[in-house]
């Protein structure tokens, strides 16, 4: 049993409750690893005879599983949670999601047509989502757009975050503008001196 209630003067009930939840939370995560694991495999995570790479990998895993999926990088907090509870690039380690009072903005650089993250963002505190992705494939942007309409969220496709002045992106659809995050919030959201923008989550 971890604990950092061992000596010295007693911990507040609100210490042991901070502790309590960051427990349960390492216990949820390691469940999530070993069951995810079971079912794209069939096999006990620890014991995996799967090698690094992907010459074992089941085919339609391939391009979208790594090893890295089931470890991401660490950091303090006493009330992270996964949005949404799955493993892959997709969901992302979010620091209180809960806290955010609606409404609020996700701003989300690239995507691949996935919208899990967005998606968890909204069902957990109702956030609305900005995603900015120029690489997409065109024929297929319509109905993504149509899904995020669904969770009060919109994307943008013309243009790439960057350095801004005449610097172009190269997509399989052609060269689209870079401009840089500050120019692209100010002309999507009209800021100015006296209107400041909130972002709640910024997702890259």
């Amino acid at each position: 049993r971890v604990t950092a209630c061992y000596s010295g003067p007693p911990c507040t009930e609100r210490w042991k409750q901070r502790e309590a939840l960051w427990r349960q939370k390492v216990v949820e995560n390691e469940r999530l690893r070993l069951t995810q694991h079971l079912a794209w495999f069939n096999e006990f995570l620890p014991f995996s005879q799967i090698e690094l790479g992907h010459g074992n990998v089941p085919r339609h895993f391939r391009t979208r599983k790594t090893i890295l999926d089931y470890w991401d990088a660490d950091y303090s907090c006493g009330e992270e949670r996964r949005i949404p509870a799955k493993i892959g690039d997709g969901p992302k380690w979010t620091c209180g999601p809960q806290h955010h009072l609606p409404p609020c903005l996700v701003l989300s650089l690239g995507s691949d047509f996935d919208d899990s993250f967005e998606r968890g963002m909204y069902e957990a505190c109702n956030c609305s989502s900005l995603v900015v992705d120029p690489t997409l494939e065109r024929r297929r942007i319509p109905q993504f757009r149509s899904r995020l309409s669904w969770i009060r969220s919109e994307l943008n496709a013309t243009v790439g975050i960057g350095g801004g002045g005449t610097d172009m992106l190269d997509t399989a659809a052609g060269a689209v503008p870079l401009v840089s995050l500050t120019t692209f919030l100010s002309n999507r959201f009209a800021l100015s001196p006296s209107k400041a923008l909130h972002l709640a989550v910024f997702k890259m």
